[in-house]
Formats: structure tokens, C-alpha cells, sequence
């Protein structure tokens, strides 16, 4: 008998809360959207005018590239207003360090 074998000493796994897989579901589908907007936009349009103006191979290419990196600044906008909004929301306010601050003495030592 291993020490693995002990069903005593087994944890199990905690059920998934459904609020927080759809708001990664809604997440993946914002940045999914960011990526692809641009990308089907700028590329569709470098390819419509390449196939229909018989223009340049370099036009369809230039729009491309451009739409990478408008789709990349379009993640990296949205990535720093979540990162400032959880700061915001984990920060502790002044009436939050009060109650933990109640019942301590001078030393931060609870009495």
C-alpha cells in the first residue's frame, strides 16, 4: 500500500463556480473578437482590393501587419483598465484598515 492509496488523506477537487467560467468564456470571446476584428477588416480589405483593383501584393501585406498591431493595442488598452480595475477593487479603503486595526494595542498586537 502506497501513500497514495489512502483515501483518508485524499482532497477533493472543489466544484468549478459557473459565474467565474463565463466570465472567462466572456473574456475569451472580448479578446477573441479584438484579434479578429481588425485582422478580418484591414486584411479583408488589403485582400478585396488586391483581387478586385489588381493592386500590389504589398498592400494586402502593409494592412496586415497594421492590423496586428491595432488588434495588439486593442488587448494591451483593455489589459491595463482590468489591471486598474482589480487594484481598485483589492485595494483596502480606510474603514477596512480600521476594523482590522480594532482591538490591537500600540505594538499591532491583538489584545
Amino acid at each position: 500500500m502506497d501513500k497514495y492509496s489512502d483515501k483518508k488523506k485524499q482532497k477533493t477537487i472543489p466544484k468549478a463556480d459557473t459565474s467565474n467560467i463565463a466570465k472567462g468564456l466572456m473574456l475569451t470571446a472580448v479578446i477573441s473578437g479584438y484579434i479578429l476584428g481588425p485582422l478580418l477588416v484591414l486584411g479583408g480589405g488589403g485582400w478585396w482590393l488586391y483581387k478586385t483593383y489588381d493592386t500590389s501584393k504589398i498592400i494586402p501585406a502593409v494592412l496586415l501587419i497594421l492590423a496586428f498591431i491595432v488588434s495588439n493595442g486593442l488587448i494591451i488598452t483593455r489589459a491595463k483598465k482590468m489591471a486598474i480595475s482589480f487594484a481598485e477593487k483589492t485595494t483596502p479603503t480606510k474603514s477596512d484598515k480600521q476594523k482590522n486595526d480594532m482591538g490591537k494595542n500600540k505594538n499591532g498586537w491583538r489584545a
